[in-house]
């Protein structure tokens, strides 16, 4: 049960911060800080889909926790 709340948690989570990425990303504002924070939306994207997919104790899911910190 604990489980499965962590999975789509985890893909809830990944699709979210996917879809904020992508929302800023179309915005018409341009600057370093703003491809920054896009880039920082994408990563935790990326990080949480890896957990969920692959769970965290995955090699994987140690590297992207590692990066993401």
């Amino acid at each position: 049960m604990l489980a499965t709340l962590i999975l789509w948690s985890h893909a809830l989570a990944a699709l979210l911060f996917g879809a904020l990425a992508l929302n800023e990303f179309a915005r018409a504002r341009p600057g370093l800080p703003r491809r920054a924070y896009v880039a920082a939306l994408a990563l935790t994207g990326l990080w949480a889909l890896a957990l969920a997919g692959l769970g965290a104790r995955d090699i994987a899911g140690e590297i992207t926790q590692g990066l993401r910190a």
